[in-house]
């Protein structure tokens, strides 16, 4: 089913408000049978995380948004890392196998993803290399090759081990001749690894140790 529009007369998450806004709408069906039949009311985005830093505690299975104060320090993190944003997405760039990427920050991405091009050129480091259906949004399966890279890097010594990650085919992910070209997404697998937060606000993604 297509996009549409409703006026929502009131949406409280948290104490986080508004009242008689337009927000899209659209069939969540297929989201939900990914999830395991868990039902979904609706999904929140940018639009109202965009004024926050989000941390995201995996092992504690919750989301904390703070409002930034520009006066105070920023708080203390093993990795701090600038980003820009292209369209909603925060993009960093990424060293894997000492190649580098330019990647998006996608926290409902399950592995890592990078376009196929560059399965080659990595092929000596991946480990644990098979092949998976992948279905995209006209339904298609697409034979795709998964892996592990057992480290990535975004700035500085921190090391990401043992990266699940996706090599496909992302041309309908760079259509938009106005957004950055991306080379790869980056989701729960490097985002798991530490307890990461996306500042919106600062425009920087830090991580500290669970």
């Amino acid at each position: 089913a297509g996009m549409s529009c409703h006026v929502t007369q009131s949406f409280d998450w948290q104490g986080i408000k508004f009242q008689n806004k337009e927000v899209p709408t659209l069939d969540l069906t297929s989201l939900e049978q990914k999830l395991g039949g868990t039902p979904l009311l609706g999904l929140i985005g940018y639009n109202i995380l965009s004024e926050y830093a989000l941390t995201l505690d995996y092992r504690a299975g919750r989301v904390l948004l703070r409002q930034p104060d520009p006066a105070a320090a920023p708080p203390a993190a093993l990795l701090r890392v600038p980003f820009t944003l292209s369209g909603h997405l925060p993009v960093v760039t990424m060293t894997a196998g000492s190649q580098t990427f330019r990647v998006g920050v996608d926290t409902g991405a399950q592995a890592n993803l990078l376009d196929q091009q560059y399965e080659a050129g990595l092929a000596r480091v991946l480990r644990r290399v098979s092949t998976a259906q992948l279905s995209g949004a006209d339904a298609a399966a697409r034979t795709v090759t998964t892996a592990r890279l057992p480290e990535v890097r975004l700035a500085g010594s921190l090391a990401f081990r043992k990266q699940a990650t996706v090599f496909a085919d992302m041309a309908h992910l760079n259509q938009n001749p106005n957004r950055e070209t991306l080379q790869g997404l980056v989701g729960y697998p490097l985002l798991s690894e530490y307890r990461a937060t996306i500042d919106y606000v600062n425009k920087e993604l830090y991580f500290n140790a669970w």
